[in-house]
C-alpha cells in the first residue's frame, strides 16, 4: 500500500548571521531545503558554519536575481528512499537551481552556472603533466542529439508534462526527467540550456594538471593551451620594462584582429591584458598595466602567459566538468568547449503560456 499526497515543507528558515526563524513556515527555496536536510542528524549530519550558510543564502539570491524571478530558485521534491545519499541530495538540489555543488569538509558550496567574461585559470605546458592529455572532437553526425524532451511536474495538475525542442522533434532525441522542478519557467530555461549544450558541445578534453589544478571549479571556464599545437603561444615573461614585455618565445600577430595576453596570477587565477607588437617577435607592449605585478625572478615562479587573438583565446576556453585530485599531487580535469550561447535563453519569457509568480504550495 502506498499513500500519495501533495505537501508543503515547513522549516525554520535560516535568516543569516546565525539566526533562524522561531516558527516553521512554508518553503520552496532550494537553499533552505538544503540547509535543513544537511543539518538533519539522520540525513546530512553536518555542522554547517554560519559563514557557509550565509554563502548559500547569497547563492540563492544570485539565482533569483540573475533570472529575475524567485521561481528559478525553487526546489520541490520529496526524497523518499533510504538509499539516497547526502551527496545525491546536494547534487539534485544544486542542479534544480542551475548550480554546481562542491563539498569541502563540513562545508557545502553552490556555484551558479552563468556566462563568464573570460577564463578563471590558465593551464599552459608549464602547469600540465607531460602525459595524459586527450582531446576529442564530436562531429554533427547521427550520434549527436538534434532534439530534446524535458519533463517536469505541472504544479496545477500534478501531472508530468514535457517540453519538446524543437516542437517537431528530431531523429535522435535526448530525454531527461527533472527532479525538483515544478514550474514552467524554471523547466523552460533548463530545457533550453540542455538543448543548447547538446547542440554546441563539440570538443571534450581530459588532462592532468599540476597541484594548482585543485583550484579549478566545476562549471567555470578555464583556458587550456592544447599541447599538440605546432606553435602554442604560451610560456613565461622574461623581462619587464614599463609596459613592454619580453616573452620566453616568439609570438605572431594576426592582421586585423585584437590580441591579448592571459597572465597567471600567483594564486592561480588570471588577468587579461590587451597587447600590440613590440620591436621584435618576442616583445609585446601592453595597452594597460596588469592588476598584479608581473614577476620575472625565480624560474619556477615566473609569470606564465598565453598569447593569442580573441578568436584563439575563445577556442581555448573550456568548461570544467570534473576535478579529481590524485595521490601524487596532480589533478585530473575533464571539460568541454565553452560557449556563451549555452545561456542564450536564460531569463527569456516562454511563449504561448501564462504563469503566476505567486507562491505555490505544492512540494512533491
Amino acid at each position: 500500500p502506498q499513500l500519495k499526497m501533495i505537501v508543503t515543507e515547513m522549516v525554520f528558515k535560516y535568516l543569516g548571521s546565525g539566526v533562524f526563524e522561531t516558527v516553521r513556515t512554508p518553503n520552496t527555496q532550494a537553499v533552505q531545503s538544503l540547509i535543513r536536510l544537511m543539518r538533519d542528524p539522520v540525513v546530512g549530519n553536518l555542522n554547517l558554519s554560519n559563514s557557509n550558510m550565509d554563502r548559500l543564502l547569497e547563492t540563492q539570491a544570485e539565482v533569483e536575481s540573475y533570472f529575475q524571478t524567485p521561481l528559478a530558485g525553487q526546489f520541490c521534491y520529496t526524497f523518499d528512499s533510504y538509499q539516497t545519499t547526502a551527496q545525491d541530495i546536494i547534487t539534485t538540489i544544486a542542479e534544480a537551481i542551475f548550480c554546481s555543488a562542491t563539498r569541502r569538509g563540513h562545508s557545502i558550496l553552490l556555484d551558479l552556472e552563468r556566462p563568464r567574461m573570460g577564463p578563471e585559470m590558465v593551464f599552459t605546458h608549464r602547469s600540465k603533466a607531460p602525459e595524459g592529455e586527450k582531446w576529442t572532437r564530436q562531429f554533427n553526425d547521427k550520434s549527436a542529439y538534434d532534439s530534446l524532451k524535458y519533463s517536469y511536474i505541472n504544479p496545477d495538475t500534478n501531472i508530468k508534462e514535457t517540453i519538446t525542442i524543437p516542437e517537431s522533434g528530431g531523429v535522435k532525441t535526448d530525454t531527461y526527467d527533472s527532479k525538483g522542478v515544478r514550474n514552467y519557467k524554471q523547466a523552460y530555461w533548463h530545457a533550453w540550456r540542455r538543448y543548447q549544450r547538446n547542440k554546441l558541445n563539440r570538443i571534450a578534453v581530459e588532462f592532468v594538471a599540476l597541484e594548482e589544478g585543485v583550484l579549478a571549479v566545476p562549471a567555470r571556464p578555464i583556458s587550456v593551451v592544447k599541447g599538440s599545437r605546432v606553435s602554442p603561444y604560451d610560456g613565461y615573461v622574461v623581462a619587464v620594462d614599463g609596459l613592454t614585455l619580453v616573452l620566453s618565445q616568439n609570438v605572431e600577430f594576426t592582421p586585423g584582429e585584437d590580441h591579448s595576453l592571459i597572465l597567471k596570477r600567483r594564486d592561480g587565477s588570471v588577468q587579461s591584458v590587451p597587447v600590440i607588437p613590440g620591436s621584435n617577435e618576442r616583445t609585446v607592449i601592453m595597452l594597460s598595466a596588469p592588476q598584479e605585478a608581473i614577476y620575472t625572478g625565480n624560474d619556477a615562479l615566473k609569470t606564465e602567459f598565453s598569447f593569442g587573438s580573441d578568436s584563439r583565446h575563445a577556442a581555448q576556453m573550456i568548461m570544467v566538468s570534473t576535478v579529481e585530485p590524485g595521490a601524487d599531487r596532480t589533478v585530473r580535469i575533464t571539460g568541454f568547449n565553452y560557449d556563451a550561447d549555452y545561456y542564450k535563453y536564460d531569463g527569456v519569457s516562454p511563449y504561448g503560456r501564462a504563469f503566476s509568480d505567486g507562491f505555490n504550495s505544492g512540494f512533491q
